[in-house]
């Protein structure tokens, strides 16, 4: 089971991080957050909520969500773009996915469609399972202060590895495939090119981005040593016509004193 890319279709929700973003994501993500640790507390395995349990937290983040209707959307909204998941065994279970939150958040800000994660649902509950457990023995380590050196240095678990990228495959293994699988590597595929030419869109709009301010940034650094070369050319006429000056007041100073002796 692989998470796909938005859907589009307007009966699925009333939100779209494109043209109609949910209000207060970011206040829902964060009270679903509090939530859920508060819920963790003790436990060293990963809990999830309800659907029931999203709605009254949504509820509570932002009045917009009182009513059912609404809530619903919600609901299909953040399974969706991936910020909750379904468990594959429980159809009224749902995981919280704190990492996607800001990049869903985002893209609503910007009135962009998310990434697609081509990670299995299987392999993002593990790895939110497996960082919930290292949070978990990290705070019971901190708890009782628990030091493997005598100069006092804190044992912390690594971090859980990232999940591996999606591979493509070769000519060989699509055609080992089964037909039933061939139409959900299709889609993941096209779903790979759109993410990647996003990507390559978005390089090219940081270097064309990065070329204008570096030909502004060159244009006033030329213009400010052209002022300062200017600046210069000023000074030094002024200290050559001071020059000039103490030099024919010099000249008249001894013209004077020649005069005076000769008077004398």
């Amino acid at each position: 089971m692989v998470v796909s890319t938005f859907v589009t279709d307007p009966r699925n929700s009333r939100y779209h991080p494109a043209s109609s973003p949910p209000p207060d994501l970011r206040s829902v993500h964060k009270e679903i957050a509090r939530f859920l640790k508060r819920k963790q507390r003790g436990s060293p395995d990963l809990v999830g909520l309800s659907k029931h349990e999203v709605r009254t937290v949504a509820g509570s983040a932002s009045r917009e969500y009182k009513e059912r209707g609404p809530a619903d959307d919600l609901v299909r909204f953040l399974e969706t773009v991936g910020t909750i998941i379904e468990s594959p065994t429980d159809a009224d279970l749902f995981y919280f996915d704190p990492d996607r939150a800001p990049h869903v958040e985002q893209c609503c800000e910007l009135r962009k469609i998310p990434s697609t994660n081509y990670v299995s649902v299987e392999d993002r509950i593990e790895g939110l399972r497996q960082k919930a457990r290292a949070m978990a023995a990290n705070a019971t380590m901190e708890g009782d202060a628990d030091f493997d050196t005598p100069t006092g240095t804190q044992r912390l678990l690594p971090a859980p590895p990232p999940p591996a990228p999606f591979q493509i495959p070769d000519e060989g293994q699509i055609s080992a495939l089964p037909l039933m699988e061939l139409k959900p590597l299709l889609k993941r595929l096209l779903d790979e090119e759109a993410e990647a030419q996003l990507r390559a869109d978005q390089l090219i709009q940081r270097r064309d981005a990065a070329a204008a301010a570096a030909s502004k940034v060159k244009a006033i650094l030329d213009q400010k040593i052209s002022e300062r070369r200017a600046q210069a050319e000023v000074m030094r006429l002024e200290a050559d016509r001071l020059m000039e000056e103490a030099a024919k007041k010099h000249d008249e100073a001894v013209r004077m004193a020649k005069e005076l002796e000769d008077a004398t």
